[in-house]
């Protein structure tokens, strides 16, 4: 028997857009302190988004923040823990941060982004996007090697199992 452990990271989660592959695009934060005087797009309600968008709309950055959502109010930040919901909410309220629920980026241009919000599009002013909408784990092409995936997601084993 072996055991692969190989975390929930795997490959970010593409939006499977035109124009995705551009600069303005990314997939993880290094160092927001790169980003001032900027409009930023945020895609997720996880730890992730809602890190991302503590950072980013740090007073002294003076960014702009649309975090988008799929979800609606009530559980738009399930996903994530009870600290980074509170920090978030409070930075919306005092509106640092403008999320869109029930809405998804549509259109990626040069400088701006549409996204549909209901039933509706709204053309945000953007510089950059990024992107927190988990990740693909391999499991196809480990699967294609003849090896049997158990998604046991840290439950506890019976012996002989």
């Amino acid at each position: 028997m072996v055991i692969l452990g190989m975390g929930v990271r795997g490959t970010p989660r593409r939006l499977g857009l035109p124009n995705e592959d551009s600069a303005k695009v990314a997939y993880n934060l290094i160092d927001p302190d790169e980003y001032k005087f900027s409009s930023i797009a945020i895609v997720g309600g996880g730890n992730a988004g809602l890190e991302a968008a503590q950072y980013l709309s740090k007073t002294k950055l003076k960014n702009k923040i649309h975090l988008i959502v799929r979800g609606n109010p009530d559980d738009a930040f399930s996903k994530a823990n009870e600290q980074n919901q509170n920090l978030v909410l409070e930075l919306i309220n005092q509106k640092k941060v403008e999320v869109h629920y029930k809405s998804a980026i549509k259109i990626i241009d040069k400088e701006t982004i549409t996204i549909s919000k209901g039933d509706g599009e709204v053309i945000l002013e953007n510089d950059y996007i990024f992107v927190f909408a988990g990740a693909e784990v391999p499991f196809k092409f480990l699967m294609s090697l003849g090896i049997e995936i158990d998604k046991a997601h840290g439950e506890k084993r019976k012996k002989g199992a």
